[in-house]
């Protein structure tokens, strides 16, 4: 029996639109995880920047600075396990070691993201600018990887804005601002959900390629993101994966991690892992306990972050901590750059290029914008790590405890 073309047609547009479904839930699921994953603390910290009330003391770095400052506040009790995962975001020892020192209670808040370089402690200062939440003290924990990284685009780990989700907000907006809240509001009203998705992807991508993009590499994942509506439609699926294949080896649309390192690699951000031990004794939490191979391997992953030494990205990170640390002056807020602590394993990885250059950037930045600048590298060990960079709950306390003398100035 003949088909009629208008079923035919029907059964083609059907066809076509299942290929383009499963290549775009592939395509989602590249992203993903192309990066330290962030998915699970970004509603945390879209809520803290949007609906949360103003900080008096704001933590940003890398996930670093998300366990030395989340870690002891479980184990020493300041926060119940169930809380423990990627949504947690104060600091209630460092608060209280504070209060003890200087008799004054502090609401501080740990807006610190995975795989961070200084383009997202900017984004996140930046959002809170314009929300009139900016801190009194900002405190920014700050390793040789977040300078150098070969891994995180220039344009940070987040993905600006968009990746947050945030509704574009100014305090005295111009017209041209007036216009884009116009816009942002409508399209909520008329563009479909998975198409107002499929554009925020895109401008997540074109974030990470940073303020200063190459025209290559903004072609090249424009091409990239595009080519996932049209070429699918073809019904050649292999043929289609194969050609954006090709597209997706931008620095943004690929995955970097697995583009130049390792293929065995080990989540070490273990926030969200260690939240299934919701309910268990603290005092047996596996943080505290590292494993020879995890190290290794650790290693092994840090060799493709910090070789070779990435002296155009160290010049664009430089400018990006300029640019934060410039903000933070304007609004008159007491900026703090700290060295983090990793182990001398890792750290003897670091070309020497790279760790001069991560020393002369922090000190050239500190001394002209007056911030306060502290070195809190010395007087660990092993035992105070989790594995070869991020601080165990014991390490955490150390390292509070030095932070909290060193704030006494700007609380007081």
């Amino acid at each position: 029996m003949a088909k009629s073309p208008a079923l035919l047609l029907l059964i083609l547009l059907l066809t076509a639109d299942c290929f383009v479904l499963d290549f775009r839930k592939k395509e989602d699921e590249k992203s993903k995880t192309s990066l330290a994953s962030n998915e699970s603390r970004i509603p945390a910290l879209r809520e803290s920047i949007q609906n949360g009330r103003k900080a008096d003391v704001l933590l940003l770095g890398s996930s670093l600075v998300v366990t030395a400052f989340s870690f002891p506040d479980f184990k020493l009790g300041f926060a119940p396990l169930k809380q423990c995962g990627d949504s947690y975001v104060q600091i209630k020892f460092l608060s209280n070691l504070v209060r003890e020192r200087t008799g004054k209670s502090i609401y501080a808040v740990n807006l610190s993201c995975l795989a961070a370089t200084p383009a997202d402690a900017l984004l996140i200062v930046k959002e809170l600018v314009k929300r009139e939440k900016l801190p009194k003290t900002v405190v920014y924990g700050i390793e040789p990887r977040a300078i150098a990284d070969n891994l995180t685009p220039v344009g940070g780990a987040l993905g600006g804005t968009a990746a947050l989700e945030l509704a574009p907000q100014y305090s005295h907006p111009n017209l041209f601002q007036r216009g884009e809240l116009t816009a942002y509001k409508l399209s909520d009203l008329i563009l479909p959900k998975d198409l107002r998705n499929y554009f925020n992807q895109l401008q997540i991508k074109l974030a990470r390629l940073g303020e200063t993009p190459d025209a290559k590499d903004v072609d090249d994942v424009i091409a990239s993101h595009f080519w996932q509506l049209f070429a699918v439609r073809k019904n050649m699926s292999d043929i289609a994966q194969a050609r954006a294949n090709i597209f997706l080896k931008s620095k943004i649309a690929t995955a970097p991690a697995t583009a130049t390192a390792p293929a065995k690699q080990v989540k070490v951000e273990c926030v969200s892992k260690d939240a299934k031990l919701a309910g268990t004794n603290a005092d047996t939490m596996p943080w505290d306990t590292v494993s020879q191979q995890r190290i290794q391997t650790q290693l092994i992953q840090y060799k493709g972050h910090y070789l070779p030494c990435n002296k155009a990205k160290m010049e664009k990170n430089q400018a990006l901590l300029e640019k934060l640390a410039k903000i933070c002056r304007e609004n008159g807020t007491n900026l703090y750059l700290v060295k983090m602590p990793i182990t001398k394993d890792n750290f003897s990885l670091v070309p020497a290029e790279t760790a001069n250059g991560y020393d002369a950037n922090l000190s050239r930045v500190a001394e002209r914008y007056q911030c306060m600048l502290l070195d809190l590298r010395n007087g660990f060990d092993q035992s105070d790590f989790m594995d070869t960079v991020h601080l165990n709950a014991k390490g955490g306390e150390k390292l509070q405890k030095r932070l909290a003398a060193a704030l006494d100035r700007s609380i007081q």
